[in-house]
């Protein structure tokens, strides 16, 4: 949990650095749509498991796990079509990993 954690968030700062203008002014921009997306899911996931047993009696059981499962296998397949940060053209024109002054 912590190791790989601190693996995974230093990865998802550092690309949503390397996507930002080159002086930083959109930083905060980014930063507030990762933290609504990352908020979001976890207040859909609850929403989710409290309606799911609300209307079932039981336990837990496979439905509740392949809905999840499903939803696991979703957003990682959307995070295919992300664009490669090297590709990423910043309106100053600049293009590349590095490019703002925070990396």
């Amino acid at each position: 949990n912590g190791v790989g954690a601190a693996l995974l968030w230093t990865g998802q700062g550092r690309l949503m650095l390397d996507y930002s203008a080159t002086d930083g002014s959109d930083v905060g921009d980014l930063f507030a749509t990762f933290w609504s997306l990352f908020n979001g899911s976890a207040v859909a996931g609850g929403l989710l498991t409290f309606f799911y047993f609300s209307d079932n009696s039981s336990s837990g059981n496979t439905s509740l796990y392949v809905i999840f499962t499903g939803l696991v296998v979703v957003g990682g397949a959307l995070m295919l079509f992300l664009k490669p940060p090297e590709s990423v053209v910043r309106a100053e024109g600049k293009k590349g990993v590095g490019q703002n002054k925070f990396t």
